[in-house]
């Protein structure tokens, strides 16, 4: 345990500078261990891979789960002598955090690699076969590797002292301007496109969903119809004018009138109905999050022990 707890940065072998030949064969010598770790596992029969996955998982909720629930020692220093158990066990869950988290990024970048040499697979044999729509798998294919080749490259013209500063001072080297051009100029423009033709979708479903069919429809269709007069400036500005007319008597009833501005019925829709609304689903959705977890972490949810 002692041990485990003293293992973090820096006295962690990965302790080598970027770009260097130590660096590039620790990351090598983890790849190959990595590849070979995971051929083992889905070599192993079912019945014995099963209960290695749950075991790992249950151990690995269990950590996280007595981060949070377990006494916390206050001025915690790898130094101190713990105090009883319950202060051992606080120090030996802080210090190894620094450690468990570097294994859960590992296993994050073993998962993110497998499920881009998945997804390769399956577009590199509908290309190989002209399968229907193939154009589409050899762009996503050209697209990836355009960006892997130069943001790597952008990556490595980085390195060594004084590089950033170079590549600040003359932002057209080539591969920070591919690297800009492809992130900043395509991806993130087509991201945009995206998204706004997805606008027309959702709008499309809440005209259908907003047609006066029952009562519950008809104050939905109302309170969007508010939300919606609330950011047309013109609107806005011209009911405002007009409550103001109305109240220009001075008297009691000009403050009451107040209340009676675009702004405030809006304020007082999402104060009273909107936000208790939202911390309701939330609170289900945590619910079911919780629920779902506790399956996951037990090992009885179907696909981990079934």
């Amino acid at each position: 345990m002692r041990e485990l707890a003293q293992l973090a940065p820096p006295t962690t072998v990965w302790t080598a500078h970027n770009g260097s030949t130590l660096l590039w064969v620790e990351i090598v010598a983890a790849l190959i261990l990595g590849i070979l770790l995971a051929m083992g596992l889905s070599r192993l029969p079912i019945r014995l891979r099963k209960p290695i996955v749950a075991v790992v998982t249950f151990a690995g909720g269990l950590y996280f789960v007595l981060q949070y629930i377990w006494p916390q020692a206050q001025d915690y220093s790898k130094d101190e002598i713990p105090r009883g158990t319950v202060e051992g066990v606080s120090f030996w869950l802080q210090g190894t955090l620094p450690t468990v988290t570097n294994f859960a990024q590992v296993l994050g970048a073993l998962l993110l690699g497998l499920g881009i040499s998945s997804l390769l697979r399956i577009h590199i044999s509908q290309l190989v076969k002209k399968h229907k729509d193939w154009l589409f798998s050899l762009t996503l294919i050209v697209s990836m590797l355009a960006m892997l080749v130069f943001g790597y490259w952008d990556w490595l013209s980085k390195l060594g002292p004084g590089a950033e500063q170079a590549v600040a001072a003359n932002p057209h080297i080539f591969p920070n301007f591919a690297r800009d051009f492809l992130f900043d100029g395509l991806f993130i423009n087509l991201d945009a496109v995206m998204y706004s033709m997805i606008a027309f979708f959702i709008f499309s479903a809440a005209y259908r969903s907003f047609r006066l069919r029952s009562i519950e429809a008809t104050i939905l269709l109302g309170t969007a119809l508010l939300v919606m007069l609330t950011l047309m400036g013109g609107v806005l500005v011209g009911w405002d004018r007009v409550v103001d007319a109305v109240g220009g008597g001075g008297g009691g009833h000009a403050g009451f009138l107040e209340n009676f501005r675009l702004g405030a019925i809006k304020d007082w829709v999402q104060d009273n109905l909107q936000s208790p609304s939202i911390r309701a689903m939330e609170f289900g959705l945590a619910i079911g999050g919780l629920a779902m977890s506790l399956r996951l972490w037990l090992g009885i949810e179907k696909g981990v022990s079934n």
